[in-house]
């Protein structure tokens, strides 16, 4: 199983991949796709969702030990 810093630096290597899709599809440039639009934001909406999740339990965790140290 990926731990969330995996999954993070994969879904950053995709979204460099598709990033010039991102903005190129909507701007009609040749050779720009819309499945790399649409994957770009799939991921980045992913890669969202796991940074937010990642700052939570550093969160709790923050918490825990605060009330560890008590």
């Amino acid at each position: 199983m990926k731990t969330a810093e995996q999954k993070i630096e994969q879904m950053d290597r995709i979204l460099e991949k598709t990033a010039w899709d991102a903005t190129g599809y909507l701007n009609n440039v040749p050779r720009a796709t819309k499945f790399r639009h649409d994957a770009y934001y799939r991921v980045l909406a992913e890669r969202q969702k796991v940074r937010a999740a990642q700052a939570a339990n550093r969160g709790v965790a923050a918490l825990v030990e605060e009330g560890c140290a008590k």
